[in-house]
C-alpha cells in the first residue's frame, strides 16, 4: 500500500469565498431620513416663503396706512389754515373798529370759538410790538426779529412760521400769520398762534404707539412735530435729500431707518397740503405695526418646530429600524449562504472520512489484530467531529479547547494510568487545518500511549502549541515513556503523521531518547 493513500483529508476549506455584501444596506433607511429632511426643508422653506410674503404685505399695508393718515393729516392742516386765515381777514378787516370801540373780547368772541382750543391770537403793530392778545393774557412781546414777521413787513399777505418757542405762550407753536395793511402800507401783523398740544389728540391718535406726526416747511425747516422734542433738534434745517423726499410728490410712503432723533424705526406717509407751503407727514412705528407679524410668526414657529421634532425623532427611529431590519436580512443571507457552504462542506467531510477509513482497512488489513489498530484512530476521528458540531464552530475552532479535547477524549479512552499536559497558544485553528491537525494530533497520541506506556504503565504527554511573529505553528508532542524501535519513522503511525503534516503544509520530526518521544510539527497557520 502507498503512502498516497493514508492522505485521506482535502485541503479545500469550508469557509465562504466571501461574506455576500448587504447590497443596498441602509439605502432604504437613507431614502426615509432624506424624505423627512425633505419634508421638513420644504416645510421651513414654505414657512419662510410666507413670512417674507406676509412681511412684504404688512409693510405694505402700514406703508398705505400712513399714507392715508398723511392725507387725513393734510386735509387737517388745510382745514386749520383756511379757518385761521378767514379769522385772521375778519380781524384785518375790524382791527381798527375794535380799536375805536375799546371792546375786543365781546366784538371777536365768535372769531375765536371758531379755532381750537389753545389757539391765541396776537396783534402786532408795524415795528412788531404787541398791542392786543386774543384768548391768551401776556405781557407786551416784540417779535420784529422773528422770520415770518419779516416776511409779512417785506410784503407776504400771509405765512406760515417754523416751529418756535413763541414768546407769548412759551409754548413749542407754529404761527400762522397775516399782514394787516391800509391801502398799500403796512401798519402790523394778526398771528395765530397753535401749540402743539392742540393738535396732539388729534395727529397721534391714528398712528398708535410710538408713532410721530410733524410738517415740514418747503424751505427745509420743521413747522410742526409731535411728540415733542428737545428744543435743539428745531434750531437747524432738515438735510435738502431728506426734504426732497417730501416735495417729490403729492403723496407718498416709504419704509425709514431709526430716526436720529428718537431711535425708533417707522414707516412714513406724506402728503402735500393744499394751498400751503408744507407737507404733513405721519409715521407708524414698525414695531407696532409688525406686532401682529410677529405674533403669527411665533406661533406657526411654536407649531412647526414640535412638529419638525416629532418628524425627525420618528424619521431617525424609522431609519433605525429600516437599518436593523436590512441588517438582519443581511446577516439571514450571509447566514444561508454560510450554511449552503457548510451543507456542502459536511459531503465534503463524510466523504473524507470515509475515505480515510477505507484507507485505514486497508493499511491495517494483514496486521495480526486489524480491529484494535484501526478503532482507535477512528475514534478520534469520532473525536474531532464530536467537538465541533459541541461548539457550534463549522468554520473555524479555538486551538486550546480543540486540542485538548481531542487529546484528552483519547487519552481517556485508552487508559487511566496516562495523565495528559497541555500549554496551548490562544490561536484560531481556520477550517482546511483543523481536520489534518486532529488527525495528526489523535495519531501521535495513539503512539505515545500504544508504544510508549505498553500493559498500563502510568507517565505523561505533553502537548505545546507556539505561534512565532510570522505566523509559523510549532506543534510539541511528548511523552515520558519508551523509546521508540531502533528504525523510528518508518512505521504506519509515522508515515500517517507525515501525510497528515503534508496536509497542514508542514513538516514533522520525531526525536526518540531515554527520555521519551518527541513529535515536533511545523506549519504556517493562516491569518484569522
Amino acid at each position: 500500500m502507498k503512502e498516497a493513500d493514508v492522505v485521506t483529508t482535502s485541503n479545500t476549506g469550508g469557509q465562504p469565498d466571501a461574506t455576500p455584501s448587504p447590497t443596498g444596506t441602509r439605502s432604504n433607511s437613507h431614502v426615509a431620513t432624506v424624505i423627512a429632511v425633505a419634508m421638513i426643508v420644504v416645510t421651513f422653506g414654505l414657512a419662510l416663503t410666507q413670512f417674507i410674503s406676509d412681511y412684504r404685505s404688512v409693510t405694505s399695508e402700514g406703508e398705505d396706512r400712513a399714507r392715508a393718515y398723511a392725507l387725513s393729516m393734510a386735509t387737517d392742516v388745510r382745514w386749520y389754515l383756511d379757518v385761521a386765515r378767514q379769522v385772521l381777514k375778519r380781524v384785518e378787516r375790524q382791527s381798527s373798529e375794535l380799536q375805536a370801540a375799546g371792546n375786543t373780547g365781546v366784538v371777536l368772541g365768535d372769531v375765536i370759538d371758531d379755532l381750537p382750543d389753545g389757539v391765541a391770537i396776537v396783534l402786532y403793530d408795524a415795528s412788531g410790538v404787541s398791542q392786543q392778545f386774543l384768548a391768551v393774557d401776556a405781557d407786551v412781546v416784540d417779535i420784529s426779529d422773528r422770520s415770518y414777521f419779516q416776511e409779512l413787513k417785506g410784503g407776504a399777505d400771509w405765512v406760515v412760521s417754523h416751529l418756535i418757542a413763541d414768546r407769548v405762550t412759551g409754548q413749542m407753536t407754529f404761527a400762522v400769520g397775516q399782514a394787516l395793511r391800509r391801502g398799500d402800507q403796512f401798519v402790523g401783523a394778526a398771528v395765530a398762534y397753535a401749540p402743539m398740544q392742540v393738535f396732539n389728540k388729534t395727529w397721534l391718535s391714528v398712528g398708535g404707539k410710538d408713532s410721530n406726526a410733524y410738517l415740514v416747511h418747503e424751505d427745509g425747516w420743521l413747522s410742526a412735530r409731535l411728540p415733542e422734542v428737545p428744543t435743539a433738534v428745531y434750531d437747524t434745517p432738515l438735510p435738502e435729500d431728506f426734504v426732497a423726499i417730501y416735495f417729490s410728490a403729492e403723496t407718498g410712503a416709504y419704509s425709514a431707518g431709526k430716526s436720529p432723533i428718537d431711535g425708533v424705526q417707522r414707516a412714513i406717509g406724506f402728503a402735500r397740503v393744499d394751498g400751503a407751503p408744507l407737507v404733513a407727514a405721519i409715521g407708524i412705528s414698525t414695531d407696532d405695526m409688525l406686532n401682529s407679524y410677529w405674533a403669527k410668526v411665533l406661533f406657526t414657529l411654536a407649531v412647526l418646530l414640535p412638529i419638525s421634532g416629532l418628524l425627525g425623532y420618528a424619521a431617525l427611529r424609522n431609519s433605525r429600524l429600516i437599518r436593523r431590519h436590512e441588517q438582519v436580512s443581511a446577516d439571514l443571507a450571509t447566514s444561508l449562504q454560510r450554511n449552503e457552504i457548510l451543507f456542502l462542506e459536511i459531503h465534503h467531510r463524510v466523504k473524507n472520512n470515509l475515505q480515510s477509513v477505507l484507507s485505514l482497512v486497508r493499511l491495517h488489513a494483514k496486521s495480526a489484530d486489524p480491529v484494535a489498530e484501526i478503532q482507535p484512530r477512528i475514534q478520534g476521528m469520532v473525536a474531532v467531529h464530536e467537538h465541533i458540531y459541541r461548539t457550534d464552530s463549522y468554520v473555524d475552532v479555538s486551538a486550546p479547547d480543540y486540542i485538548n479535547s481531542i487529546a484528552q477524549q483519547i487519552v481517556d479512552a485508552s487508559s487511566e494510568n496516562v495523565t495528559l499536559q497541555t500549554n496551548i497558544a490562544a490561536v484560531t485553528i481556520p477550517n482546511r487545518s483543523v481536520m489534518p491537525l486532529g488527525q495528526l494530533i489523535t495519531e501521535a497520541v495513539i503512539n505515545a500511549l500504544k508504544y510508549g506506556f505498553p500493559d498500563g504503565r502510568p507517565g505523561a504527554i505533553t502537548i505545546l502549541l507556539t505561534l512565532d511573529d510570522d505566523r509559523n505553528a510549532l506543534l510539541v508532542i511528548h511523552d515520558n515513556g519508551n523509546p521508540l524501535p531502533p528504525t523510528p519513522g518508518t512505521g504506519m503511525g509515522s508515515r500517517l503523521m507525515k501525510a497528515f503534516a503534508a496536509q497542514l503544509n508542514g513538516t514533522v520530526d520525531m526525536v526518540s531518547s531515554d527520555d521519551g518521544v518527541t513529535v515536533e510539527v511545523r506549519f504556517p497557520l493562516p491569518e484569522e
